[in-house]
């Protein structure tokens, strides 16, 4: 927490962090961004030039994107210890998860997607115990 001075409340210094979460194999990865709406936009609409306003970005608890020749992408400015962080991370997961599968056109494999959805979240899980010092 940081203390702003001239009104002595306490708020919280913006974090933001890029991931990678590989899933079945090395050549296929989900790029994870947490925190700061206005660094993650300014990667992502670089990525992604049709993502739309800014405003309409910050407003919401996650996205995911997907584009051919990318590798798809999730964020959340969400705080770790909000209550809706992990279901949140979990849903855009299972969003670039799926378009993954679609690209790849693989329709019959749960357990692996379900490995898939597993693996975006368990690299954001161990950033966080990183950063909060839990095992």
């Amino acid at each position: 927490m940081v203390v702003d001075s001239k009104r002595g409340e306490k708020k919280r210094k913006k974090y933001y962090k890029e991931l990678t979460a590989y899933i079945l194999n090395d050549e296929y990865c989900v790029h994870i961004f947490l925190g700061d709406a206005e660094k993650a936009y300014k990667v992502l609409k670089k990525w992604y030039p049709d993502i739309g306003s800014f405003e309409s970005f910050k407003s919401s608890r996650g996205y995911s994107f997907y584009k051919d020749g990318i590798a798809p992408s999730i964020w959340t400015g969400l705080e770790p210890d909000d209550p809706h962080f992990y279901a949140t991370l979990s849903h855009e997961a299972v969003h670039v998860i799926d378009d993954t599968f679609n690209a790849i056109e693989e329709k019959n494999a749960p357990e692996i997607y379900a490995h898939s959805v597993a693996a975006v979240v368990a690299k954001v899980e161990q950033w966080v115990k990183k950063q909060t010092g839990k095992r």
